[in-house]
């Protein structure tokens, strides 16, 4: 029993030809590996004296160039130190020649300094004489000036006064009208507003043909229809800005500024105040880039007058139209005004895009 070997447990179905075969494999891919790696050594071997050999052409190449490099730096050395001298030589020469130009051109500088001198005087004399004269001559139409400008003040003041009286009898003539005309298109509004109240929503998304066909048709009827616009809006605006956070008390309607002492006249078609702030709202049927800008001209007249007057209130820019392109309303937005747009029945109030600019 001691000397029984055990052989190893091997797949069952496996025979001895199988597995002397595959140990004869084993044994020739350990002979090629030994035979690659013969192969490798000596191949690193010659690698290795190649390496050597060209190490030592390499030292004999720079020893060489070390020393055709030390006979190029005599040469240049001595080349050197041959246009050192030359140049020394070269200077000496030129810089007596300089002394010698100095000499002459300060010598002309001397005559031209004396020749200016004597001009100067010359031209000096010359100009307190002709500065007399013009100083007697500015003294006279000094004097004239005084009389026309004393003339023309007198006559601009009478003028003045007659431009002042038309304008107030032209004044009182036009508000009287205006308040005729706004009483009788008021009522032609309501009546209108009755007979076309079905046909508000098929209007409302052709307005903006349409009114540009009624511009062309019957001239001023924008004006009416924006009047209109105005009439439908104007009672309904201190709410709706109210329910943005603000608290305004009070409504204004076609208010116009007359101030001929400062040269202010503007109008107004809706202002909403409070102690605080006022808002300035222009109402147009076809809202344009150009009444844009003109609105902001009247909220500068309106600072200058509030100013004028002691009023320090904010002053807060809004527009309101029928029809508004898209470019317009951003326009308006980002220019710091309120946007007011009509929306079914009713209105909508956009805020400008960041903080609402002040005047």
């Amino acid at each position: 029993m001691e000397n029984t070997q055990v052989l190893p447990d091997y797949p069952r179905g496996i025979t001895f030809e199988q597995v002397w075969a595959a140990l004869m494999e084993d044994r020739e891919q350990q002979r090629e590996s030994a035979r690659q790696l013969e192969e490798f050594r000596i191949r690193f071997e010659k690698e290795k004296e190649e390496a050597q050999r060209e190490r030592e052409e390499s030292r004999i190449r720079y020893e060489k160039e070390r020393e055709e490099f030390r006979i190029n730096s005599e040469k240049e050395k001595e080349e050197a130190q041959r246009e050192r001298e030359e140049s020394r030589i070269r200077y000496e020469k030129e810089r007596e020649e300089f002394r010698i130009n100095s000499e002459k051109e300060r010598e002309e500088a001397q005559r031209q300094r004396e020749e200016s001198r004597i001009r100067y005087e010359r031209e000096r004399e010359e100009a307190r004489i002709n500065s007399e004269k013009e100083k007697e001559e500015a003294q006279r139409e000094r004097e004239e000036s005084r009389i026309r400008y004393e003339r023309e003040r007198e006559e601009a003041r009478i003028n003045s006064e007659k431009e002042k009286e038309e304008a107030r009898i032209k004044y009182e003539k036009d508000r009287e009208e205006a308040r005729i005309n706004s009483e009788k298109d008021r009522e032609e509004a309501r009546i209108k507003s009755d007979k076309d109240r079905e046909e508000a929503q098929r209007q409302r998304e052709e307005t903006s043909q349409q009114i540009k066909d009624m511009n062309k048709r019957f001239g001023d009827y924008s004006n009416r229809l924006g009047e209109i616009t105005e009439y439908m809006v104007a009672p309904k605006l201190c709410d709706k800005f109210n329910e943005l956070g603000f608290n305004f008390s009070q409504s204004n309607r076609n208010t116009k500024i007359t101030d001929f002492k400062n040269n202010l006249f503007f109008e107004l078609d809706v202002s909403l105040e409070n102690g605080e702030k006022v808002i300035l709202l222009e109402i147009k049927t076809n809202l344009t880039e150009k009444n844009i800008y003109y609105h902001i001209e009247r909220l500068k007249k309106m600072r200058i007058y509030s100013d004028l007057r002691g009023d320090k209130r904010v002053f807060l820019g809004a527009v309101a139209g029928v029809v508004i392109p898209d470019d317009i309303r951003k326009l308006a937005l980002n220019l710091g005004f309120f946007v007011v747009e009509p929306s079914g029945e009713t209105f909508n109030i956009t805020a400008p895009h960041g903080k609402p600019s002040e005047w």
